[in-house]
């Protein structure tokens, strides 16, 4: 199953997924917990604030051997509650 990821990259690569979210540490944490069963390598977590404090911005950086890998975190990602989008 072909959706694009495997004819732009070359693998094994590093993927940011970029989650906006409502500003919650517990769903924060999920994101991550969510993650570690497809990827054996979470390079970094981080989670920035907007500006008015409601919603948060959330960069994990992961290292993908293949884009199977890549849609089975987007797949996960969509169980995860407090998720607005993913990137």
């Amino acid at each position: 199953m072909s959706k694009g990821f495997d004819a732009l990259l070359t693998f094994p690569t590093t993927f940011v997924f970029r989650i906006i979210a409502n500003n919650n540490k517990d769903h924060q944490e999920s994101y991550k917990k969510a993650l570690q069963p497809i990827f054996s390598v979470i390079d970094h977590f981080e989670v920035l604030p907007s500006t008015s404090g409601r919603f948060v911005r959330v960069h994990i950086t992961v290292m993908a051997k293949n884009a199977e890998q890549i849609y089975a975190g987007y797949d996960a990602l969509k169980l995860c509650e407090g998720i607005k989008m993913v990137f």
